[in-house]
């Protein structure tokens, strides 16, 4: 199930209802989520190894669930059409 990773209930929490955003801001706001949420003082996971995960796995699971819309080549990702069927969900994850 899409929703089954916080990491990618994280990727739905940060996307914009009316806007869309770029796939290397998203591995920022990831990588500074993973730091919060971590706890050591030695969090060191490389934008370069978030935004992998993100194209090949996260994202592509999240389009397929159509909780996003991704456009691969632009590496932009928008709110989808199932958005609000997630919004439960996602009401706990912003509360953890």
């Amino acid at each position: 199930m899409a929703l089954a990773s916080p990491s990618r209930r994280f990727i739905l929490t940060s996307i914009p209802l009316e806007d869309s955003v770029s796939v290397d801001d998203l591995a920022s706001r990831m990588i500074a989520w993973k730091a919060d949420q971590s706890n050591s003082d030695e969090f060191d996971e490389s934008h370069d190894r978030i935004r992998r995960s993100l194209y090949h796995s996260h994202l592509p699971k999240l389009a397929d669930a159509r909780l996003i819309e991704y456009d691969r080549e632009q590496g932009i990702v928008a709110a989808g059409e199932a958005i609000d069927a997630a919004e439960p969900y996602l009401e706990l994850t912003k509360q953890e």
